[in-house]
């Protein structure tokens, strides 16, 4: 809610923290105190230390759907990447946090799509 951004690198995993560091990313959160976080389902793998935590995120008049991307890294969970909706005729936009140069590529695909989008009559 605060969009302080050294907090939220505090809950990366310690390879998405490495990453973005040497990428030169500092995680920059769109904070509100208005926020409000509503978690929903939560999907761990059987077979894997990763886990899906769906999470509703409403600020102001807009709610966006988001789903968090786990990893088990020694005794807790970190945030490797997230998934969210953007326009409901294309696949989610995913976003991994431990791989900053396909993130960027996927940020600027994103961009590309809603200028795409804003510019059709």
């Amino acid at each position: 809610k605060e969009g302080n951004g050294d907090i939220v690198a505090q809950w990366l995993t310690e390879k998405a923290r490495t990453e973005m560091n040497q990428a030169g990313i500092t995680p920059q959160p769109p904070g509100s105190p208005k926020a409000i976080f509503k978690i929903g389902d939560v999907r761990i793998k059987a077979d894997q230390p990763v886990a899906h935590i769906d999470c509703t995120w409403t600020d102001e008049e807009r709610s966006y759907d988001v789903t968090w991307i786990m990893r088990r890294e020694k005794d807790r969970w970190g945030i490797a990447g997230m998934s969210a909706r953007l326009f409901e005729d294309l696949e989610p936009l995913t976003l991994n946090f431990e791989n900053p140069n396909d993130m960027k590529l996927q940020v600027q695909a994103a961009e590309a799509e809603i200028a795409r989008r804003l510019q059709a009559p």
